[in-house]
């Protein structure tokens, strides 16, 4: 059977144990021609050795190939190659994933622009005579969403390093003030009469808690990390980091608010009184911010 350019070019580059499956597709010319249409590449033998390297062995032929994205494989593979204008390209309409990722990260430990030069390193320069990381995307899924991706495990790479480090100077405080943050008149009296107490007894509670159980709020509240990026971090399931933070909340509320009480020094009608006033507001308070 005589075969076209195109169909040999990309036979050959194919996995030995797939070709017999693919040479035995009905419309395998058409098929690949309009992967390059849509790629709109000038060089069309060469890409589609790129997407028989990449193609999911585990689908049927027909169905592996509807799920190339063509466009943003051809976009990374001349990323790959060090193209110029490729680079400017991705830079210019994908890194506004690189910024999403950031932004789920408060008070991260390394700026917009730090982030920004470190996913061109990984993602574009050789490292060890290896491949740029661009090379590894197999233009299955949206090349968008890859990049968020990488950014994303790049950030939470940053916060497991900064998990081994002793705890962060200040960061108590900070989580003590957003816990009590409220617009509510009463409970803004109550800040500013009691906010040294209340940062003092939060430190004291915080510092009761198992240093995990600390880095793992820090990494919630302060660092934006959603659950199931912390679950990646301390390699459990998300349910489980879900109800580890369920309980954490309940251990610094208990530790909290018996560590306030006891700092106002005050009778045990007048701790009613005043846990009347306060009591509900500031559960309510830290719950809001603990479930957030």
């Amino acid at each position: 059977m005589t075969r076209s350019p195109l169909s040999t070019a990309f036979l050959t580059a194919l996995d030995p144990a797939l070709r017999p499956g693919y040479a035995e597709l009905d419309g395998l010319d058409a098929t690949l021609a309009q992967l390059i249409a849509v790629a709109g590449v000038t060089d069309g033998e060469a890409f589609v050795a790129e997407v028989a390297v990449r193609l999911d062995g585990e689908l049927a032929p027909e169905r592996a190939l509807a799920t190339v994205r063509a466009a943003d494989l051809a976009l990374a593979a001349a990323c790959a190659r060090g193209d110029g204008a490729a680079l400017a390209r991705f830079e210019a309409e994908l890194f506004d994933q690189v910024d999403a990722a950031y932004a789920r990260f408060r008070n991260a430990s390394i700026t917009r622009d730090e982030l920004r030069q470190a996913m061109r390193e990984r993602l574009f320069v050789v490292q060890a005579d290896a491949a740029p990381r661009i090379a590894s995307y197999q233009g299955r899924g949206d090349l968008r969403a890859w990049v968020r991706m990488v950014a994303t495990r790049y950030l939470v790479d940053v916060v497991r390093a900064e998990s081994a480090r002793p705890d962060r100077s200040g960061s108590d405080d900070q989580l003590a003030d957003a816990a009590t943050a409220s617009d509510d008149p009463e409970l803004a009296f109550l800040k500013r009469q009691y906010r040294e107490d209340f940062r003092a007894a939060f430190r004291e509670a915080m510092s009761a808690l198992d240093p995990r159980d600390r880095n793992i709020l820090r990494h919630r509240y302060l660092d934006g990390l959603e659950v199931a990026e912390l679950a990646t971090i301390y390699g459990v399931h998300r349910v489980s980091m879900s109800r580890t933070l369920s309980r954490i909340r309940d251990d610094l509320l208990r530790s909290i608010r018996r560590e306030f009480l006891h700092r106002l020094g005050v009778g045990a009608s007048e701790l009613e009184s005043i846990m009347a006033m306060i009591a509900s507001q500031l559960e309510l308070s830290l719950s809001g911010l603990l479930r957030r």
